[in-house]
């Protein structure tokens, strides 16, 4: 089955309220600076460890901890993850293709 990601009402930073659309999740990127673009396929383990960082966790709560675990070790079993290092003058955005059509790195 298809992985669906969902936007959000919320209005973010760029102070416009986000779209609460959705659509199959193709890929994830973890995307860091760097003087060159280059896009990595990662594999489950460090995908897992990365996306692990970027979740909300409940300190009091074990049982929505496990689920978010769970949840996030079937994402990166299901969803490729790259890195992608890209400069900031927007040059990386062709890097950002359907993963079907990324190069295994």
């Amino acid at each position: 089955a298809e992985v669906w990601a969902w936007g959000t009402p919320i209005v973010g930073e760029l102070a416009r309220p986000g779209l609460p659309d959705g659509g199959p999740l193709d890929a994830i990127h973890f995307i860091e600076h760097a003087d060159d673009n280059h896009c990595v396929r990662l594999g489950a383990h460090d995908a897992l460890r990365r996306l692990l960082r970027a979740t909300v966790f409940y300190p009091r709560d074990r049982n929505l901890n496990a689920r978010a675990i769970d949840v996030c070790a079937s994402l990166v079993s299901r969803v490729p993850a790259f890195r992608l290092e890209g400069r900031g003058d927007g040059s990386f955005w062709p890097l950002l293709r359907p993963a079907s059509h990324q190069a295994a790195g």
